[in-house]
């Protein structure tokens, strides 16, 4: 009896890997910041292609301001221009952001906001090691690895 239940524990714990590897992996969590043709600067949570699941921080050189678009909680209940809250945790401590909805393609809305680029989000971002995002029922989450480079450029990027 003993030795069924190894041998049935082994050929469980050998599936494992099987199952990991068809989720594909995981390349959220480590920040990045590159400009773009338009001379626009992208820092990003994902260096992948698909951008429905990532956090994008944008913004023009010398403006001051960076553009959140939290391509997470793409949705198809709320209206273009509907206000909502966000919380970011970063690191345990609750941060809320107000939120606008704007189309993000015929049917979903995703929210975004604007804010200068010494908001203490941003500095938060800069300094944290795992981020929480909290949206009514639904949550997202990602690691922080690389935020600090990342942020600090976004930050002199934009700076007036």
């Amino acid at each position: 009896m003993k030795f069924s239940f190894l041998v049935l524990g082994a050929l469980a714990l050998s599936l494992v890997p099987a199952f990991a590897q068809e989720e594909g992996p995981d390349v959220r969590g480590t920040w990045v910041a590159d400009v773009n043709p338009d001379k626009i600067l992208l820092v990003t949570d994902c260096g992948c292609e698909d951008d429905s699941h990532s956090i994008q921080f944008t913004c023009k050189p010398k403006s001051g301001e960076v553009h959140v678009e939290l391509h997470d909680f793409l949705d198809k209940q709320p209206k273009e221009g509907d206000d909502a809250k966000v919380s970011f945790v970063i690191d345990g401590k609750a941060v809320e952001q107000n939120v606008k909805f704007v189309h993000y393609d015929d049917e979903a809305k995703m929210p975004v906001f604007d804010l200068p680029t010494n908001d203490p989000l941003i500095v938060s971002l800069t300094h944290g090691n795992a981020l929480k995002l909290v949206f009514g029922k639904k949550t997202a989450a990602t690691k922080m690895k690389g935020s600090r480079a990342a942020f600090t450029k976004l930050q002199n990027y934009c700076a007036k």
